[in-house]
């Protein structure tokens, strides 16, 4: 077999590499959703800026109104967003809540995502959601039925008891990693919209850090300045009554109790923030790399059998 030189390129360090391509516009999108019926009043949260290049985040509405046809979209924004835009997303039937921004951002705009998650959010409970998937306006899911497959998971995947969370939350692999404990990737979360409030409505962040103090020396170290993900996991696990041991053991087993991790490519994510790789942590054999991120299948082997796992390695924490 002849590889054609187009569909397959030798890589920057001489290994085996493959592209992937998608439509700029909504419009150059074909494919046809499944859709499954669902009996619940489904919401998509994109909170954020809007990307003007390209058109990005318009484009994406346009995408997710044909894709989702019977979801709710709400896009939470800032109040100094160009007027124009915004009603274009309005003249698409989208509900807009624009925000003003906090005084102080916090470490790496938390402050930001609080704000404008929570508030989309609280707008979509009002307009009757029962059920959110929290998104960015920087990221396109391009996959069709999406809202069908995050429900299923859910139903597939019951929570054993039922308490102060109601249902699995469904996060994405793409900066969800194996070793950084309580550190659920904050660009993406599915569930039962009283569950998403808890997580995405914690009290503003007004810690004020010495950068140079963040340069830490361990894993455990980082998780335990609690910032960002870390952040949002453990005030939500705080919240809803789970012990924080600050181990990788409880870390792992809080994932298969509480959450689902999928992958981004069952999503077909695009994120073009930082890098063009699909792809962007995969290091095939640096098993020694601390970004190493966890798959859905990762998280169905733990699922599976917890207890039978020869060995959660706490020593990478430090």
């Amino acid at each position: 077999m002849k590889l054609n030189d187009i569909d397959f390129l030798e890589g920057p360090n001489g290994g085996l590499m493959t592209w992937h391509e998608r439509p700029i516009h909504a419009a150059q999108y074909t494919c046809t959703p499944i859709g499954a019926a669902y009996d619940c009043r489904q919401a998509i949260v994109m909170q954020g800026a809007l990307v003007t290049d390209l058109d990005f985040t318009l484009q994406t509405i346009k995408l997710y109104r044909r894709l989702h046809p019977d979801a709710l979209i709400v896009l939470s924004t800032w109040a100094d967003q160009s007027p124009e835009l915004l009603q274009q997303a309005l003249e698409m039937g989208v509900l807009v809540v624009t925000n003003e921004k906090p005084e102080y951002m916090g470490q790496q705009n938390v402050n930001l995502q609080i704000v404008s998650s929570s508030a989309g959010l609280n707008a979509a409970k009002k307009a009757g959601a029962t059920y959110a998937l929290k998104t960015r306006t920087d990221q396109r899911l391009c996959a069709t039925d999406i809202l069908e497959y995050l429900h299923g998971i859910q139903r597939i995947f019951p929570l054993d008891q039922v308490g102060a969370q109601q249902q699995r939350l469904v996060a994405v692999s793409l900066n969800t990693f194996r070793y950084r404990i309580y550190g659920i990737s904050d660009m993406f979360l599915y569930g039962q919209i009283d569950d998403m409030l808890a997580y995405w409505s914690p009290p503003l962040d007004e810690r004020r850090f010495d950068q140079d103090a963040l340069h830490f020396r361990t894993l455990r170290e980082f998780s335990l300045w609690r910032v960002c993900e870390v952040y949002f996991c453990t005030e939500f696990l705080q919240r809803t009554g789970w012990d924080i041991k600050w181990t990788l053991e409880d870390y792992w087993r809080m994932l298969i109790t509480r959450f689902c991790v999928i992958d981004a490519s069952s999503l077909d994510l695009f994120w073009p923030k930082y890098s063009n790789r699909e792809n962007r942590w995969n290091n095939y054999g640096l098993e020694s790399s601390n970004f190493t991120e966890l798959s859905f299948r990762d998280w169905t082997t733990m699922f599976a059998g917890m207890n039978y796992i020869r060995h959660i390695p706490e020593e990478r924490l430090g």
